[in-house]
């Protein structure tokens, strides 16, 4: 049996049906988004933790990282944590130095590519 659909809409749906959902108040009263915030507490936590392997490594580097790398690494995120704390976590292998595993992330460390 072939089911008929209202509406030519890819997704076989009438749009009227999924516009009368959304503006529904129950999805006009949600707390948007505030991207910026989210860069801030990206930044928040990677200069947290860069202090902290810092603190912790300070031997092998002296200050660290610069401002601009920081600043690299904020925008690289697009706000996910996600993508800092994989920063984290591969910057403070035990088994490598720090500085070198930062210059990996942003395109200055032996795994760059040359072609």
């Amino acid at each position: 049996m072939h089911c008929q659909s209202k509406s030519s809409s890819p997704a076989g749906r009438p749009e009227p049906e999924i516009r009368e959902i959304f503006d529904n108040p129950a999805f006009s009263d949600h707390d948007s988004i505030n991207v910026e915030q989210l860069f801030a507490d990206v930044e928040t936590f990677l200069i947290r933790e860069f202090a902290r392997i810092y603190r912790e490594r300070h031997s092998t580097m002296s200050t660290w990282p610069s401002k601009s790398i920081l600043s690299y690494l904020v925008r690289k995120s697009s706000g996910y944590s996600i993508y800092a704390a994989t920063v984290i976590n591969f910057v403070e292998d035990k088994y490598f130095r720090p500085t070198a595993q930062l210059e990996i992330t942003w395109g200055y460390g032996p795994l760059q590519s040359t072609a």
